[in-house]
């Protein structure tokens, strides 16, 4: 029996043979500078380097197996595994019809209108809207129409006044030409304010006044004829062109509304505006959508 210290080999030899005892529980990774050396292996993953045992990159070095780690993953495997995959986005639906203005059932606080009368007196807040044929007194108009969904094609479009005095006789024709400068309704009622003949905004002019062109085109987008005589509390309906209404929704900042004139000499009457009292009776656009 031999009772001295344990050589260098036979010391490695008892090393492995612990570590082998171990392996047959669970698979520890094997730390570098084990002695190594002509007949003395080192474990997988490690290299023998000037007479010990050293971690060689990338590799496993547990007893059981050697598992090589790939530090740059295929990137076209990568990205076949993470990419979410395509998702359809639905459009919003098209309602079949949509109504604006401060009437019962429309679309409240999308229609300003007033006419224009004098060089300083407003008429925003007044109750009626006065037609006559006067081509530097029209009654002017706008409806913000930005809630229409984006891929809604407009079919139809009226814009409807209830006739609060006077008449309209039969054959009384009338124009809308789209406004090219933007404008204040105000909220005066026959008083000193913006917008009236003159001026547009607070310290713009109409180019030239009472809103004639270039503040409103000069040709006419619509025309109508009033086919039969209108007494008090009926109502006035002026067709629109669809492409009207869809330059608005395309381009807002275009959308400076229409200007309305009676073409019919010597003509006056006057219909409800959005201030009447009478909410069933204020003027509303209705389009009609696909």
């Amino acid at each position: 029996m031999w009772c001295g210290r344990f050589p260098g080999e036979i010391l490695a030899r008892v090393r492995w043979a612990v570590l082998i005892v171990l392996a047959a529980c669970y698979s520890p990774r094997i730390p570098a500078g084990l002695p190594c050396g002509e007949g003395e292996a080192c474990p997988r993953g490690q290299v023998c380097e000037s007479g010990l045992c050293t971690t060689t990159p990338g590799v496993d070095s547990s007893v059981d197996e050697m598992v090589v780690v790939d530090a740059a993953p295929d990137a076209q495997t990568d990205a076949s595994i993470d990419a979410p995959p395509d998702v359809a986005i639905d459009a919003p639906p098209v309602p079949p019809i949509m109504r604006f203005g401060d009437r019962t059932g429309a679309m409240a606080g999308t229609l300003r209108d007033m006419f224009l009368t004098s060089d300083t007196d407003n008429t925003g807040a007044h109750n009626d809207l006065h037609f006559r044929d006067e081509l530097d007194r029209p009654v002017i108009l706008r409806v913000d129409v930005s809630s229409v969904p984006s891929n809604a094609s407009v079919t139809g479009a009226r814009l409807g006044f209830y006739v609060s005095s006077d008449s309209f006789p039969a054959g009384t024709t009338i124009a809308v030409y789209p406004m090219l400068e933007s404008w204040t309704k105000g909220t005066e009622d026959y008083t000193p304010g913006i917008a009236n003949r003159l001026q547009r905004n607070a310290g713009q002019a109409w180019s030239t006044s009472g809103a004639r062109p270039p503040s409103r085109a000069a040709a006419a987008v619509a025309t109508a004829t009033v086919p039969a005589a209108l007494a008090i509390d009926d109502e006035l309906v002026i067709t629109l062109p669809p492409a009207l209404i869809a330059g608005w929704i395309a381009a807002p900042a275009t959308n400076h509304g229409i200007a309305i004139l009676v073409t019919t000499p010597g003509f006056y009457a006057e219909v409800d505006s959005t201030e009447s009292s009478s909410a069933s009776q204020r003027p509303m656009l209705e389009l009609m959508l696909q």
